[in-house]
């Protein structure tokens, strides 16, 4: 729409460049200083600024080779943000595959990850404190990019990780940069950004803000959470078994083994998934058999079970002699956790929340009403309510103090 207008025209449609309709001054606004002026004025506007780039592609640690590539402020291009944004991309975004498709008469050469990396810059540049002393710095790894911008997080990291909230510290180069293709305001970036990664099974995009240096980043790992000597690792422990869990039940469990999650807040951190979900996932792989709970303080971890053949064959065999068992306490064995685990996900009378209420009792016996609501990621007051409803089928019972205290299930038959 405005690329047959004159440069001035262009700016001005932009918002980087105004006339003053009563003094009929004009000239750059800052804005546009930062986004399409020279260097020179743009390093004494913003002294505290500094732009960076550094392909650090297969550069050893502590060896004599810095970096195979460098941007920075060295007098061979004009440093403002455009420039800096549009060179950058092309040096991240080599060697992505990039499929061709024609839509209408044009080839779009735009992929998942490409559109993805291009909203993680974006984002470093509309979230920057242009006012503060830091550096606007992009690192490319061999398998990883990580992206740094000077300030603090202005939304909790939370509500950045669902979308659907927007709150730009340069509200005016945001708009710039979507109006010539880069991102939009409508707080689905960073969503953008997470559902690119997952599509490839590449770990999560890890938002980390940092209040004592006023620096955030975002490390974008190009690894894959089922890297071949970890599937091999499942493959050889549950054999067929494996490769017939759902996308979600291999994800945690390809996250267990690498250690990169083993209880249930720390998987919600790696995988999106709230509590609740979770806890459904875990107690239907402890039920079959794939993961051993360990309780731990307050909250169980989960470990693969080492023994799943012989676990699973013992497992069969206890809920056939033993399939009246009325309560679970925190002294079981894990046969008869996986036991009860199994019984309750075969209630059809119970609805999936309250399985999932009864099954974070039987792995987190000894948490207080408040812990499993705050586990479950629920309100204390939807625990007591789901608890009044299902005591026609299983009653649930907390023996003791809340402290030392424990929970015990009779189930009605």
């Amino acid at each position: 729409m405005f690329s047959d207008l004159e440069d001035k025209d262009f700016l001005i449609q932009l918002g980087g460049y105004v006339i003053d309709e009563v003094s009929g001054k004009e000239g750059l606004t800052m804005a546009g200083v930062l986004m399409f002026g020279r260097g020179l004025v743009v390093r004494n506007l913003f002294p505290n600024l500094r732009m960076d780039y550094l392909d650090l592609s297969n550069v050893p640690e502590g060896s004599a080779l810095k970096w195979n590539d460098r941007l920075t402020y060295d007098g061979r291009w004009e440093n403002n943000l455009y420039n800096f944004i549009t060179y950058v991309m092309g040096k991240i975004t080599f060697g992505i595959p990039v499929p061709g498709i024609v839509r209408g008469a044009f080839r779009a050469d735009d992929s998942p990850v490409t559109r993805a990396l291009r909203e993680s810059v974006t984002n470093s540049v509309i979230h920057s404190d242009f006012k503060i002393e830091g550096v606007l710095r992009i690192e490319k790894r061999s398998d990883a990019v990580e992206l740094r911008n000077p300030g603090v997080l202005k939304l909790s990291r939370d509500k950045i990780y669902k979308g659907k909230h927007s709150k730009a510290r340069n509200p005016k180069i945001q708009d710039m940069l979507r109006m010539i293709g880069y991102g939009d305001n409508i707080g689905s970036g960073f969503p953008l950004i997470l559902k690119a990664w997952k599509e490839e099974a590449w770990v999560r995009p890890d938002l980390v803000e940092d209040r004592e240096v006023h620096e955030v980043s975002l490390k974008l790992k190009m690894s894959s959470i089922y890297a071949p000597e970890i599937i091999c690792q499942l493959k050889d422990l549950f054999g067929g078994g494996f490769e017939r869990l759902s996308v979600d039940e291999k994800e945690c469990m390809a996250l267990i083994v690498c250690e990169k999650g083993q209880s249930n807040s720390e998987l919600q951190s790696e995988t999106g998934k709230n509590g609740w979900e979770l806890n459904k996932i875990l107690s239907g792989l402890t039920a079959k058999g794939f993961l051993v709970s360990h309780p731990k303080g307050r909250w169980t971890t989960y470990g693969p079970n080492l023994n799943f053949n012989c676990k699973a064959t013992n497992s069969q065999t206890n809920s056939q002699t033993n399939s009246q068992t009325d309560s679970q306490t925190d002294s079981q064995t894990d046969s008869q956790t996986a036991e009860l685990l199994g019984r309750v996900s075969r209630m059809d009378t119970l609805t999936e929340l309250q399985k999932s209420i009864l099954c974070a009792m039987i792995n987190n016996p000894s948490a207080s009403l408040d812990g499993l609501a705050e586990y479950l990621g629920v309100k204390v007051s939807v625990v007591r309510y789901q608890r009044e409803k299902m005591k026609f089928w299983v009653e649930t019972k907390h023996i003791g103090s809340n402290q030392k205290g424990e929970w015990r299930l009779v189930f009605k038959d």
